[in-house]
């Protein structure tokens, strides 16, 4: 290449990089959010099923 040629290239790769460099942050971001999430939810869940049982035997005792 000429160096004509590289300049309007550099460019456009400079930018591509930052692009590239700028989504791949925010994909482990989103992915850091899933898994806290995730966890959050499991959690949740198994506070759900604790509560059901709790109120099945709360139910029991009165009857």
């Amino acid at each position: 290449m000429t160096q004509d040629q590289e300049g309007p290239y550099s460019i456009v790769k400079a930018h591509y990089d930052a692009t590239v460099n700028e989504l791949e942050n925010k994909i482990a971001s989103l992915q850091q959010e899933k898994e806290e999430l995730a966890s959050l939810l499991a959690q949740v869940s198994g506070n759900e099923y604790e509560c059901k049982i709790s109120e099945q035997r709360r139910k029991c005792l009165w009857l």
